[in-house]
């Protein structure tokens, strides 16, 4: 779906919290995975993740009733953090809530990042993409590391 390096750079501010598609059930599933080219640690304004937000119940039930990206949610709710080594990798649901955050180093912080969606079929009067059963569907938010 898309490949490129997300740059954050000294003083870079907080990105608003947010997902990058919205859940729709009938729609095919994207997942983005971001490869470190460095050590990323809380200084540079690592990626914030709220694990969970990209459910179904979550986008059903709490997310019509937010304050957008400022809701005490986010506070009440600690991020997981995304602090890496270089090399690392972690998988995320396009649907879960994240953002980027303030970078007070004085290194760039960069990720390389590709994406990818589920296979599906045209099932919908409306031509929507059905997502059928997907392996990756529990990994929502969470840091899986590779190599």
């Amino acid at each position: 779906v898309e490949f490129g390096v997300i740059t954050s750079h000294p003083g870079a501010e907080k990105q608003d919290t947010h997902s990058d598609v919205e859940f729709d059930a009938d729609a095919r599933c994207v997942y983005t995975t971001f490869v470190a080219l460095q050590d990323i640690d809380e200084a540079m304004g690592p990626t914030h993740i709220w694990p969970g937000t990209h459910t179904e119940y979550f986008c059903s039930f709490y997310k019509p009733r937010m304050l957008g990206p400022v809701d005490p949610y986010y506070t009440d709710n600690p991020p997981e953090l995304m602090t890496v080594k270089a090399g690392d990798a972690v998988l995320m649901d396009t649907r879960v809530m994240h953002c980027g955050g303030l970078n007070n180093s004085k290194m760039d912080r960069m990720l390389l990042h590709f994406s990818f969606e589920t296979q599906g079929q045209i099932n919908a009067p409306s031509g929507k993409i059905s997502a059928q059963q997907s392996p990756w569907s529990s990994l929502g938010g969470k840091k899986h590391y590779l190599g």
